[in-house]
């Protein structure tokens, strides 16, 4: 292997290894950025149950607290929705029918009528709605990665070009030197020509 191909070589390596970390990194900025998502939006569906609760939980009306869970569960998007009286005990509760989900979030805030504490609620949001708009990020960042990485290719390839043609002539000036033909020399614009020295 000449010291050309080395140099492009090492040069596409450090690249690559480059793009493959950034890469890499932001999958995983990405999965954070996914879950705290799911857990703001767990949050804001426990504040939005615990005002629609407050009047069922607070006159203790079960049938109320029941029919009003399920409502949040089949038209809110919720896993299950859990509703507690002040003494801790389950008021009502309800769930959806489906397979539980691969990604989850809960959240639980207290129900609270006039400043005072009534209850509380936990739902649990599905989060498997995200796996789609990740794997879309995961398959536009692969093309984008390609891309790059054969951008990096043909720019290693013409700066191992530059860095390596006059270390080149210069290995085919020590060459001749060596045996013994004094009578070449470089050109002033090409440097990788040869052309003979002037006869005096």
């Amino acid at each position: 292997m000449t010291i050309r191909t080395r140099l492009i070589a090492s040069i596409a390596a450090i690249q690559t290894l480059f793009l493959i970390t950034m890469v890499i990194a932001t999958l995983t900025i990405g999965r954070e950025a996914a879950s705290r998502r799911i857990e703001v939006q767990a949050g804001q569906k426990a504040d939005l149950a615990a005002i629609l609760l407050r009047k069922a939980v607070w006159g203790s009306d079960v049938a109320a607290a029941r029919e009003l869970a399920q409502e949040l569960v089949d038209g809110d998007a919720l896993v299950s929705a859990v509703v507690f009286d002040r003494r801790g005990a389950v008021l009502a509760s309800a769930s959806d029918a489906g397979p539980a989900p691969r990604r989850a979030a809960r959240a639980s805030r207290p129900i609270q009528v006039d400043g005072v504490a009534a209850g509380t609620v936990a739902v649990e949001v599905s989060g498997d709605f995200l796996d789609g708009v990740l794997a879309g990020i995961y398959s536009k960042l692969v093309l984008i990665a390609a891309c790059l990485v054969l951008l990096s290719a043909g720019a290693s390839w013409m700066f191992g070009n530059l860095m390596t043609r006059r270390l080149a002539a210069l290995r085919l000036s020590a060459e001749a030197l060596a045996q013994g033909d004094f009578e070449l020399r470089m050109s002033g614009r090409d440097r990788s020509r040869w052309s003979p020295w002037p006869r005096r």
